[in-house]
């Protein structure tokens, strides 16, 4: 991948290694979910399908802030690379079950379970309609447009990803208290922040020497809708 993290002081940083981000200072702030999403998501059960019937299978339980990213969107253009990617279906479950890529990037999705996967992606089946993946083998989807692009597995419903396409590579994973540091060049800003399969809140901010450190609400869906 085109980006590398390191965590200081329990706080994940993004040192940035795409070009046009050079010079920036670290934005700091705290992601606050409301009490419903730090609940365990309501699709960790599923079956597993065996020749006489099925059996309920359950995904690792996982921290919500694992599933959480935080991305700062400007209106910049950016021109698609070629970079590379992986995420790894293992113990029925995807690994990372979020992954930021550039623009232009090939995801290769693994299979290292022992069990037939087929992924698509609902809402963009014209470039990732199902197909078989079976144990061992891989699949490549090249992502062009911005956005975020859900993953599901025909095969085991529980199973929740997505791939997280990026115009600039201006984001940051939250540690496990909700605190994020991502590296931005002085402008205006869309910040949103993707949780659990959606864009759960987005708010404008204008990056500075001003600029203290980020309360971001997100306020509980019922009010989102």
């Amino acid at each position: 991948m085109a980006v590398c993290s390191v965590v200081r002081c329990g706080v994940l940083f993004v040192v940035a290694l795409w070009p046009g981000v050079a010079g920036a200072a670290a934005v700091k702030g705290t992601v606050l979910l409301p009490d419903s999403m730090r609940q365990p998501r309501d699709e960790t059960q599923g079956y597993w399908r065996l020749e006489n019937g099925v059996v309920p299978v359950t995904s690792q339980p996982r921290s919500v802030f694992a599933e959480t990213l935080v991305v700062f969107e400007s209106s910049a253009s950016a021109t698609p690379g070629n970079t590379t990617a992986t995420v790894e279906m293992v113990g029925l479950d995807f690994s990372p079950r979020v992954l930021p890529v550039a623009l232009g990037t090939t995801v290769e999705f693994k299979n290292s379970d022992k069990h037939l996967h087929v992924l698509w992606s609902p809402e963009n089946t014209s470039f990732f309609k199902q197909e078989p993946t079976p144990p061992g083998s891989s699949r490549k989807v090249r992502f062009f447009a911005p956005g975020a692009v859900l993953i599901r597995c025909s095969e085991f419903p529980h199973m929740l990803g997505a791939v997280i396409v990026l115009a600039q590579p201006l984001y940051g994973r939250p540690d496990r208290d909700g605190a994020f540091a991502v590296s931005v060049p002085d402008g205006r800003y869309m910040l949103r922040v993707f949780s659990r399969g959606r864009w759960v809140h987005q708010q404008p901010v204008e990056v500075n020497a001003q600029l203290g450190e980020l309360k971001v609400k997100v306020a509980p869906q019922k009010e989102r809708e």
